[in-house]
């Protein structure tokens, strides 16, 4: 808990296995990541009838206006693609929702503001979205987080360091989410 909010995070490492068999019938396993990263859970304090997802917005970046077509037509995501009133977000993010009205309620001018703040302190490369009655927030990274060394002491003083850093920063997202605010109640 921070202040009202329930919160929960953790490093998860998910990947998914191809097989292949050549002509001669030699047999090849191939591992691919899906993701590797901080994922983060928090109450929004609010029961959502849609879902909405954020994702970074890459495809729009590298292919402009064509980019935009290929989001559109994305049959891997639920919804629409919501384009939004913030210039900055909408170049940043790509926004997907299977209800509109709800995700502009969700998505206010200061939360957009927020996000963007969070996701440039993270390097630019966080996703978020909101289902059920909670925040979802998955941050893309390559260390190894919460696995000490094997050739060295379980836990240095970096370490630890670098482990309260991380627990101050996910404790950091309910204030930068804004998330102790009840605007809402849970209905």
């Amino acid at each position: 808990m921070f202040d009202q909010t329930q919160f929960a995070f953790g490093e998860i490492f998910t990947e998914y296995k191809t097989v292949t068999t050549d002509g001669k019938g030699n047999r090849k396993e191939t591992w691919h990541t899906v993701f590797k990263g901080l994922f983060f859970t928090a109450d929004f304090n609010k029961h959502f009838n849609g879902e909405t997802i954020i994702d970074q917005d890459n495809m729009e970046r590298m292919f402009g206006g064509l980019g935009r077509k290929f989001q559109q037509w994305n049959g891997s995501r639920d919804g629409d693609l919501i384009r939004m009133e913030n210039p900055e977000f909408e170049k940043r993010f790509a926004v997907y929702s299977t209800d509109e009205q709800e995700c502009r309620y969700i998505l206010t001018p200061s939360l957009m503001e927020r996000i963007l703040q969070l996701n440039e302190a993270t390097g630019r490369s966080i996703c978020l979205s909101f289902r059920n009655s909670n925040v979802y927030l998955a941050h893309s990274f390559r260390k190894e987080l919460f696995e000490p060394g094997v050739y060295r002491q379980a836990l240095d003083k970096e370490e630890a360091a670098f482990l309260m850093n991380i627990i101050d920063k996910m404790a950091g997202i309910v204030e930068d989410l804004n998330l102790n605010t009840r605007i809402w109640s849970k209905v």
